[in-house]
């Protein structure tokens, strides 16, 4: 039995290097990190400012259509609302993943004007009743986006149906 073990974390072992080792890296020439490929499909790239300081961050995972959120739910505590889902982890086609991003948005009506509220890497997200009361909200996955650290604004290019919910 304990051989056995020892075979199964060994096994383990050589199975997360060769997942390492796919892994390709590059710089730029001030050898700061320029790209991440994951050799499937799915790269980061980033871009710096003539100090070193990151910029931007770019997340590409090609023909990527997330399924939308599901079992979502909102709690209220006083003045706060906490919105929460569970994460998406595989594609309108079944295939497993990365979901980098949430997109919450909120309009008075449950078909049209959503705006903006926030975004997220996390299955859950807080706002306030004051600022957004009585809305309809939707979260959306995001899989590939772009994040300005000047501008934080996100822009996504694929987004899943949405998902909407009224107190």
């Amino acid at each position: 039995m304990k051989n056995y073990l020892l075979i199964t974390l060994a096994v383990l072992i050589c199975m997360c290097c060769v997942n390492l080792t796919a892994l390709t890296y590059s710089y730029n020439q001030r050898n700061l990190l320029a790209l991440v490929d994951y050799n499937n499909g799915y790269m980061v790239s980033y871009n710096y400012d003539i100090y070193g300081n990151l910029t931007n961050q770019l997340i590409t995972q090609p023909n990527v259509t997330p399924l939308s959120p599901t079992q979502f739910s909102i709690t209220s505590n006083g003045d706060l609302k906490t919105l929460s889902w569970e994460p998406v982890t595989s594609n309108v086609n079944g295939t497993p993943i990365i979901v980098p991003l949430y997109v919450i948005e909120a309009s008075s009506n449950p078909t049209t004007g959503f705006t903006l509220v926030g975004t997220t890497n996390q299955t859950q997200y807080t706002l306030s009743s004051s600022i957004y009361p009585h809305r309809f909200y939707r979260v959306r996955a995001a899989v590939n986006y772009q994040r300005d650290g000047v501008h934080p604004a996100v822009q996504t290019d694929a987004i899943t149906k949405e998902t909407i919910s009224n107190e």
